[in-house]
C-alpha cells in the first residue's frame, strides 16, 4: 500500500504540451504520439483538479557543457551544424523521407534539449519532495556519440551526472523497464561506478534481434534481466528479484525509465517480445515505487516508450494512484 508521505505532489507532475516530443512537425515518421503525455495529464485532471501545466520557462537550463556529460564533443558539434544535423537526425529516427513538415529539421535539436531539461526538473523535485514524474523523456538508446531508436540525446544519463555535479548526489541507481533494452545508457556508463544500471528487457527483441550484428548494444547493463517470449508469467518475480540484489547497495537517487511498451496493448511490433496485462503492468510500477521508497530513496520517474493510440493507460493507472 502506497503512503501518503510517498505520494507525488501535484506541482511534481512536469507536464506542458511543448515538453512532449512532437515528430510529426517535423515529419519524421515515428509511432509515437505526441499526444501520449497530453492524454495523460487531462485524465489526470479529471481526477485531480490541483494539476496545473509546468512553464517550460521554468525549467532548468541545460548547458553545452551538460550535454558532454553524456555524449562526445564531435558528436554535439554535428548536432548544431546545418550542414550535418539532417544527417544525424536521419540516422537516429531511420526515416527514407520525411513527411509533411511544418518545422524546419535543424530545430530538432533544441526541441530535444527540453526534454533534458523536463528530466532534470523531474529529479531536481524528486530530489526535494520524495518522488516526481516527468510525462517526457527516457531517451535510453542515445549513445555517446550518436542518436539512435528515436532518441538523439540521453537525458537520462545527461540528468543523472548534473545531479551528481550539481545537487550533491553521489550514486545513482537506473532502472529500466522499457521492453527495449536501455543499450545507450549503458554504453555511455560502461566505466562509471557511481550509477547502476538495472535493464529488464526482451532478451530477443531490438537491438538485441540479431539484425544489427555485433556492436556497442551488446555492452551489459549492471544488470540484465533478459525475458524471453512467453516468459510474462515470470516477470514480475525476475524483477522483484533483481530490485532485492540491486538495493543491497546504497543509492542517493533513483530514476526509472517507465517505458509502457511492455503492454501488451502496444502498437510498436518490435516490442512485441514481452506482453504484461493491465494487472502485471501496474504491479511492475508499484514493485518499483515500493521498494525505493521504502528505503527513502528519491525516485525521478521518465517515461521512455509507449505506442499507439492507448499509450498513455498503463501511466493514467499507475499515477492514478501515485498523485496526491
Amino acid at each position: 500500500m502506497l503512503t501518503r508521505e510517498n505520494l507525488i505532489k501535484a506541482d511534481a507532475l512536469i507536464y506542458h504540451q511543448l515538453l512532449a516530443p512532437r515528430f510529426a512537425e517535423y515529419g519524421i515518421p515515428v509511432p509515437l504520439k505526441h499526444d501520449r503525455s497530453n492524454k495523460i495529464f487531462h485524465a489526470l485532471k479529471k481526477q485531480f483538479p490541483a494539476l496545473k501545466e509546468t512553464n517550460p520557462e521554468n525549467l532548468p537550463d541545460i548547458s553545452f557543457d551538460d550535454l558532454r556529460l553524456a555524449h562526445d564533443l564531435d558528436f554535439i558539434a554535428r548536432l548544431f551544424d546545418p550542414s550535418l544535423v539532417a544527417h544525424e537526425i536521419k540516422c537516429c529516427y531511420e526515416y527514407e523521407q520525411l513527411l509533411s513538415a511544418v518545422k524546419n529539421i535543424d530545430e530538432m535539436p533544441a526541441d530535444v534539449i527540453t526534454q533534458c531539461r523536463g528530466t532534470y526538473a523531474s529529479i531536481q523535485k524528486a530530489l526535494d519532495q520524495g518522488s516526481s514524474f516527468f510525462l517526457g523523456g527516457g531517451m535510453h538508446h542515445a549513445m555517446s556519440f550518436a542518436g539512435r531508436g528515436f532518441c538523439l540525446l540521453n537525458d537520462i544519463v545527461i540528468g543523472a551526472r548534473k545531479a551528481q555535479r550539481e545537487l550533491g548526489v553521489s550514486r545513482v541507481l537506473i532502472i529500466d523497464v522499457d521492453a527495449h533494452k536501455g543499450d545507450g545508457t549503458a554504453q555511455i556508463l560502461q566505466r562509471d561506478d557511481s550509477i547502476f544500471t538495472l535493464s529488464i528487457h526482451m532478451k530477443n527483441g531490438w537491438p538485441l534481434d540479431g539484425s544489427l550484428g555485433s556492436g556497442p548494444w551488446e555492452l551489459p547493463s549492471d544488470l540484465d534481466i533478459e525475458i524471453l517470449p512467453n516468459q510474462e508469467s515470470q516477470y514480475l518475480e525476475l524483477l522483484e528479484s533483481g530490485l532485492k540484489q540491486t538495493l543491497k547497495q546504497p543509492f542517493d537517487l533513483g530514476i526509472i525509465v517507465l517505458g509502457a511498451d511492455a503492454w501488451e496493448n502496444d502498437e510498436l511490433p518490435s516490442a512485441s517480445g514481452i506482453k504484461l496485462s493491465d494487472k502485471q503492468m501496474l504491479k511492475r510500477d508499484q514493485l518499483i515505487e515500493k521498494s525505493l521508497s521504502s528505503l527513502n530513496i528519491p525516485r525521478a520517474y521518465v517515461m521512455g516508450g509507449g505506442y499507439g493510440q492507448h499509450a498513455h493507460i498503463p501511466y493514467v493507472n499507475f499515477l492514478s494512484e501515485l498523485l496526491d
